[in-house]
């Protein structure tokens, strides 16, 4: 199926950012809720304990974000994160888990997820918050340094690496997607048309293979962020 590239959710920058706290432990729930109430600039606009109220929430709550534990009740949080990207227009969801994120980080963010953040400290929490609110992602150096080897190395017996069969003008579009620029800046920057670049993202999406918009977008936004770090 065809990927189609949306508008990521976005409001006033003076507004507070509206997070729905998605947990099934409802002390552990609470908790989340008072922290992101009592800070200036955000604001919880819904609560859920399970995967279908999560879902349900997605368009009666209006989250620009939603923090969601990965373990829920009759079903994963892989659910939520599938329907928040596959929203229009997509909502970024930040995991919030007590569980080592050397396994589940990478899978939450091929799913699609702006991020990772381990239970019991507020300041990284927060911090994340803030940072996917501002376009960014939310990964460890060394969730990082794995998600591209994946991508450019063989973790794997039969595995085939997907960077390495990316063009060159492949890889200039994935960066200027990164960078969070809108299609017809990226056109313009490599001589195309808004809509080759939106074909071009489409292609990008199947050779990473990647299940939405959201998780390229994410994905670029690493990419973008890597590769300029290497830079001279």
């Amino acid at each position: 199926m065809a990927l189609s590239f949306l508008a990521m959710n976005s409001r006033s920058p003076s507004a507070r950012y509206r997070v729905l706290v998605v947990d099934d432990h409802a002390l552990m729930r609470a908790s989340i809720a008072a922290l992101v109430a009592g800070t200036p600039d955000l604001a919880v606009c819904g609560q859920a304990g399970s995967v279908a109220q999560a879902v349900r929430l997605l368009d009666s709550a209006r989250p620009d974000l939603v923090l969601a534990d990965l373990s829920l009740p009759t079903g994963s949080g892989f659910e939520i994160i599938a329907a928040a990207g596959r929203h229009r227009p997509p909502i970024p969801v930040l995991v919030l888990s007590m569980h080592s994120e050397s396994f589940n980080a990478p899978q939450a963010f091929h799913a699609g997820a702006a991020g990772y953040v381990m239970k019991g400290d507020s300041e990284p929490l927060l911090a994340g918050i803030r940072q996917v609110r501002a376009g960014g992602i939310v990964l460890s150096p060394h969730v990082r340094r794995e998600i591209l080897h994946r991508w450019s190395g063989d973790p794997g017996a039969g595995f085939r690496p997907p960077l390495p069969r990316l063009s060159k003008i492949e890889r200039t579009v994935l960066a200027l997607h990164g960078r969070r620029l809108t299609l017809r800046a990226i056109a313009s920057q490599v001589g195309e048309t808004p809509a080759q670049i939106r074909r071009r993202l489409a292609t990008l999406g199947r050779k990473l293979q990647l299940p939405h918009p959201a998780a390229l977008r994410h994905h670029a936004v690493l990419w973008q962020e890597m590769t300029a770090a290497v830079e001279p």
